[in-house]
């Protein structure tokens, strides 16, 4: 019998968290930050086997594009402690 486990972490700038890396590393894709112009390059990283975004039908065409949403997520909040990402 198999077991499901599922883990959620918050991603905050509290603790130095950036959304695009975050994104970046579990995709496994190179993105670039437009806030800080930090490129974070995770291609060799040969342990994603599967990518998706889960968003509504009706949402707009750029949810569904990784870089995109990840520079919407990181550019709508300016706290410095704000919970960014779950």
């Amino acid at each position: 019998m198999a077991l499901f486990h599922s883990t959620t972490k918050i991603i905050s700038r509290s603790d130095a968290g950036n959304v695009v890396a975050a994104a970046a590393y579990r995709s496994g894709t190179r993105m670039t930050c437009a806030r800080t112009g930090q490129v974070f390059n995770y291609k060799r990283k040969r342990t994603v086997t599967y990518r998706a975004i889960l968003a509504p039908a009706d949402s707009p065409a750029w949810v569904f594009a990784r870089t995109q949403l990840a520079a919407a997520i990181e550019s709508r909040e300016e706290r410095k402690n704000s919970p960014l990402w779950r």
